[in-house]
């Protein structure tokens, strides 16, 4: 082996050991932070991530309400609304949703940050319901959105179909109760995390 090869070597040798000796610390400090939530107060932790999602639920069930309820109140349907008002009721029950999307994303800023630590505490477990809470809540902004263009007077019947269809295959905005997916869908995503971290205490067992 000449010089030029034993360097070359010597040099991939360093830098794969450079490579796991970051992974080492990767894993050391994953478990250093680990064991520090666990040294804090779990419970508060736990409680904050719900408290958050509970807020989260209630804001957009609050800028959803009106928009559902005017689609597919009783005794009205939707297209005795539209008769009646025209596209402007909903058109106005969609922009005031669309005010209260800034509030709806300071909060799932905060959930992020608290799911950063519960998903260092029950990892894997965890993971998938806090993305499908994630999937949710942009869906519904992209619904809100889609509405507010579907029923703004200034566009033309096309938009107004094509946004409509778009707002109706996020499933965030239905007119038919029974086919309320996203509620049902956020409301079990809610419990599982719930489930998962606030677990129910057995009873004591009297002997």
């Amino acid at each position: 082996m000449g010089l030029v090869d034993f360097v070359t070597l010597a040099r991939e040798v360093s830098v794969a050991g450079a490579a796991v000796s970051a992974a080492i610390v990767a894993w050391l400090g994953l478990n250093t932070w680990r064991r520090q939530l666990v040294g804090q107060d779990r419970y508060q932790l736990a409680k904050e991530l719900v408290l958050c999602l509970y807020q989260l639920r209630d804001q957009i069930e609050a800028a959803r309400r009106p928009i559902v309820e005017i689609m597919r109140g009783e005794p009205r349907r939707l297209a005795e609304v539209q008769f009646m008002f025209g596209d402007l009721a909903i058109y106005e029950m969609a922009r005031r949703a669309q005010r209260r999307l800034p509030e709806i994303n300071e909060t799932k800023k905060r959930l992020d940050s608290l799911a950063l630590d519960a998903e260092v505490l029950w990892s894997d477990e965890l993971k998938p319901h806090l993305e499908e809470i994630s999937k949710l809540l942009d869906n519904f902004s992209l619904a809100v959105e889609y509405t507010v263009s579907a029923h703004n007077p200034e566009h033309d019947q096309m938009i107004h179909s094509m946004m409509s269809e778009m707002a109706a295959d996020t499933g965030a905005i239905v007119l038919e109760v029974e086919k309320d997916n996203f509620n049902t869908s956020l409301s079990a995503s809610i419990s599982r995390i719930r489930a998962i971290v606030m677990p129910p205490v057995a009873p004591a067992v009297k002997r």
